[in-house]
Formats: structure tokens, sequence, C-alpha cells
């Protein structure tokens, strides 16, 4: 059982790759690689879809080096450090990211769930930030207030729905 926790421990930033392969099918479903507009038309024709690749890409390279800082052979001491950096910069994005050609419902319910991954992605690299600074017991302290955000962010994903048109 121990093995199966530490397999599971070391490895859920995987987690974040699959959705990074997600979100670049998903997250603009008029645009290639599903819809009938070219890749470099609709990344540089629109800011917001530029947006979704950036995000795409940065949910991406976060489970790419959270994975690699989590393996025992991990020579890199500064690595860990780029997992808070890159939340704050997706928190940040998140919360200046804005979808104003839906209808006023739907642009609403769209803003408060990106503003409140947004805020909760800030407070997990808050967490993760001073879980590797400080010792014992500020440690499992912020420790706690990142996986807790983590969670509510998986949450918000979970019920999450945007219209596809």
């Amino acid at each position: 059982m121990k093995k199966v926790l530490d397999y599971l421990t070391r490895y859920w930033p995987v987690g974040f790759v699959l959705l990074g392969i997600f979100l670049f099918f998903r997250s603009d479903a008029e645009t290639w690689p599903l819809g009938p507009i070219g890749f470099w038309e609709s990344t540089f024709n629109n800011g917001e879809v530029l947006q979704h690749r950036i995000a795409t890409l940065l949910v991406f390279m976060l489970g790419v080096l959270e994975l690699r800082a989590r393996m025992p052979n991990n020579e890199n001491p500064n690595l860990p450090y780029v997992f808070p950096v890159l939340s704050a910069f997706g928190g940040l994005m998140l919360l200046t990211h804005s979808h104003v050609g839906f209808q006023a419902k739907s642009a609403f319910l769209i803003q408060v769930g990106h503003t409140l991954m947004g805020v909760f992605a800030l407070t997990l690299a808050c967490g993760r930030w001073l879980e590797l600074k400080l010792d014992k017991p500020g440690k499992d302290i912020a420790g706690f207030v990142s996986v807790a955000a983590l969670f509510q962010i998986g949450i918000i994903l979970m019920f999450y729905r945007e219209p596809l048109y």
C-alpha cells in the first residue's frame, strides 16, 4: 500500500500534462486542430485564442516540470520553485482573461469561473512557495493550503462549462 501511495504522490503532475493536452484540443473548438480556422491565423489574429494557447502550454509545462522536480534523480535544487512561479503566472492570466463574445449570463458565469480559478491558483502558488521555504509546522499548514486550493480548482473544473458557439 505504501508503494502505491508513493507512486501516486510522485506522479500526480501527469494530471496537469493530460489537462494541457485536453485544453489543446478543447479550448477553442472553432480553431485548429478541430476547427476550420488554421493554427497561425487563429493564434495571431485573435487575442483570446492566443491567451488560450499560452495557458495550454503553461499547464502542460507545469506538469512536465513538476514531474521532473519530483523525480529522485533531480539534480537541480531550484526546479521545485518553478511550480509556484508558473502557478502564479497562470492565476494572473486567469484574472485578466475575459470572454466578451457570449451572451451576458454565459459571459458572467465564465468570468466568475476564471476569477475563482485565478484566485485559487494564486493561493496555490503562495502556499507551495511557503511550503518549500518554511520549516514545520508552517510547512505543513502551507502545504495543506496549497493542496486545498488545487482541490478547489479541480472542483470548479469538474462543473465548468462554456458554450460551444
